[in-house]
């Protein structure tokens, strides 16, 4: 039979080994199968310890476990907001994402990234991407020198300057600013052409090209105001 004393080493092992997982806590990445791990882990660790506190009858509600319980709640706290608050997820890859950014690095080319809740954040994309606004606002600056192609299932919108340096594809959504140009066409040498396709949507403002910028438009799906 384990002794007392060895019970309550290896006991403190264990709550030594869960405290340190959850000290790296604020560096796992949100945005990845990583933090589905280490949320499955820390479940994982602490119904250990609290499966082996009641085979060996002891008191899980200890002084010196109360620690433990406060930073087991407070990174349980934490997962709770951030699953709550997701702002984006991939198509077709498990979990979401805590910032649309964090999303946009994660695709692959040809991906599509859907917006689950309106954001502030400043975006910058030079990925071949989809964006579908579904019936969010994104109120940023928005800065393209990928392949953006824009879309909406609701009434998604981008309430801020769009500044393309690559390929720019609207297809749906509503496009309006508070600044100087709802959409804005550049270049980044004489050798480069920005491109903007216009097939749809609602732009509400200025929509301006220079230099080697192109600008393209289905008149039958857009509409200027």
């Amino acid at each position: 039979m384990v002794k007392p004393l060895a019970v309550e080493e290896e006991l403190q092992t264990m709550i030594d080994e869960l405290m340190a997982l959850l000290s790296t806590f604020d560096s796992v990445s949100i945005d990845s199968d990583e933090f589905e791990q280490f949320n499955d882990e820390i479940n994982s660790k602490f119904f250990a310890i609290d499966q082996f506190c009641n085979e060996n009858e002891l008191d899980t509600e200890e002084t010196a476990r109360d620690n433990l319980r406060a930073e087991l709640e407070r990174v349980l706290n934490l997962i709770k907001v951030i699953e709550e608050t997701a702002i984006a997820r991939i198509e077709g890859k498990e979990g979401s994402y805590a910032t649309l950014q964090a999303a946009i690095e994660a695709t692959n080319s040809g991906d599509q990234i859907t917006l689950l809740a309106d954001t502030e954040e400043s975006i910058n994309i030079s990925r071949d991407i989809t964006l579908n606004l579904a019936e969010y606002a994104i109120t940023s600056l928005v800065t393209n020198s990928g392949t953006l192609r824009i879309t909406t299932n609701g009434n998604g919108r981008i309430k801020n300057d769009i500044y393309n340096t690559g390929t720019l594809t609207i297809n749906a959504g509503t496009f309006c600013t508070t600044g100087n140009y709802a959409l804005l066409n550049d270049h980044y040498c004489d050798e480069d052409i920005s491109i903007i396709n216009l097939n749809g949507g609602s732009i509400q403002g200025t929509v301006q090209t220079q230099l080697s910028a192109t600008l393209t438009m289905d008149w039958w799906g857009n509409c200027f105001r």
